[in-house]
């Protein structure tokens, strides 16, 4: 994951630490899936997960503590990314960390763990078929 400013740094995984990242790289130009309890859900550029969304709504619909616009998903330059809007109080955790508020994190990696309380689901970036 690297923000959008900084395309040779990761924000969590390559910062020299014992913890390199070992994931396969996103593609670029890829299609994005959300996997929630093994259902596929395509995104694309523009995506809401919240309340306001209906976005996965039968998936969502169950997560108590989500914001109407929790996190936003886009492409950039051929590059994914995920953006918590400044106004969410809880973000989610991706990878194991917080997202920041405000902060646009490109999703480089080819699948991503995402968390908020315990709800857990998956991100898959893929070739375009």
């Amino acid at each position: 994951m690297m923000p959008t400013d900084a395309k040779n740094s990761s924000a969590f995984s390559s910062s020299g630490d014992s913890n390199a990242d070992t994931r396969a790289d996103a593609p670029r130009n890829a299609t994005l899936e959300l996997v929630f309890e093994g259902v596929s859900y395509p995104c694309k550029d523009g995506t809401i997960i919240g309340t306001s969304s209906s976005f996965a709504k039968s998936a969502f619909s169950k997560v108590q503590g989500l914001e109407p616009r929790h996190l936003l998903l886009g492409m950039e330059n051929g590059y994914w990314f995920a953006l918590t809007p400044k106004s969410v109080q809880r973000p989610f955790r991706l990878e194991g960390e917080q997202l920041v508020r405000g902060q646009r994190i490109t999703l480089d990696k080819a699948r991503y763990h995402v968390e908020f309380d315990d709800v857990r689901f998956g991100l898959r970036l893929s070739l375009r078929r």
